[in-house]
């Protein structure tokens, strides 16, 4: 079978440009991170920034949410969206939407213990869950007849 010169254009044109255009993200990314991140984020000794390996363990949700509404806000308030996912995918070397869930592992078991007391008692919390430190006289097994036998230990 013969290729017609058409063809053999195609696949020149093909050969350069598809590994241009995968390399363009990249570019953009580290173009976008040289100007508003690097600053800081390279220097992290100093800034106490996350340093760029940091940054590649997370996920680029976080970095994206850190950039909208967390920490960097106000550095992230003069990116567009597109900007902050691509520095995003950048930095994390991963695509957004792509990131496989992390195993929970090394936590307690739930409890089922409480910070409040039902009867007599302070535990060295408050006493309820706005954490009040008002012991009322029930809760306290005080009245005015036994008051006078308290003892100081």
């Amino acid at each position: 079978m013969r290729i017609s010169s058409d063809s053999r254009l195609l696949y020149v044109v093909l050969a350069v440009v598809l590994p241009w255009r995968a390399t363009a993200a990249d570019l953009d990314g580290a173009a976008i991170y040289g100007t508003h991140c690097a600053a800081c984020h390279d220097a992290s000794s100093a800034t106490r920034a996350p340093a760029p390996a940091a940054l590649k363990a997370m996920s680029p949700e976080n970095i994206i949410q850190a950039l909208e509404n967390g920490i960097m806000r106000e550095q992230g308030a003069s990116l567009t969206a597109g900007e902050k996912q691509t520095i995003a995918e950048f930095l994390t070397g991963k695509a957004v939407g792509q990131a496989k869930p992390q195993p929970v592992t090394g936590l307690c078991a739930p409890s089922t213990a409480s910070f409040t007391t039902s009867g007599p008692g302070w535990n060295g919390w408050g006493v309820d869950l706005g954490n009040s430190r008002f012991q009322t006289a029930n809760a306290a097994s005080l009245n005015a007849e036994t008051t006078p036998r308290l003892k100081l230990k």
